[in-house]
């Protein structure tokens, strides 16, 4: 079953699991009528269930990168004390890896679960411009998106 082989590629090869993240993104389409996304919680399974078995030879930067990959499908999921202990995990690596990016997405991950916020895309976790398209094209539904996209550095995007 394909489900089946996206769990041992990414267990055996942890760059492959990349093809595993589309399928994700498909899904979502997929499922984004029915609020229980059963596909993509299908897909995020898979995943964290690889990551949780990965090898001990693969890279600390993949390594830190599919944990946070993982903290990140239990935050969309709801389950914020899963996310959070995956999270953590991930950050003890960072002094050993060789990408500064993998700390900063940690560290806003790190808010995002926080704040319990289920988004696929929290508005803090993507670029600012991105972000005010979102705000402009997209109706606010909760105090944090509300505030965020009131913020002048994300206002003044389309005030020119």
């Amino acid at each position: 079953m394909r489900i089946g082989w996206q769990r041992r590629s990414v267990v055996q090869t942890p760059m492959r699991s990349s093809s595993l993240l589309p399928a994700i993104w498909s899904a979502k389409e997929e499922d984004r009528d029915n609020p229980n996304r059963p596909r993509t919680s299908r897909y995020q399974r898979v995943l964290i269930s690889a990551v949780e078995v990965i090898p001990t030879d693969v890279s600390v930067d993949d390594r830190v990168w599919l944990q946070g990959q993982a903290a990140n499908a239990r935050q969309e999921m709801g389950e914020f004390a899963a996310a959070e202990r995956i999270r953590k995990r991930a950050e003890e690596a960072i002094p050993q890896t060789t990408r500064p990016a993998l700390a900063t997405y940690l560290q806003k991950l790190k808010v995002v679960i926080a704040r319990k916020d289920r988004s696929d895309e929290p508005l803090d976790m993507i670029p600012e411009v991105q972000a005010a398209i979102v705000c402009k094209n997209e109706r606010a539904e909760d105090d944090f998106s509300r505030n965020y996209c009131a913020r002048p550095e994300i206002t003044k995007v389309f005030a020119l």
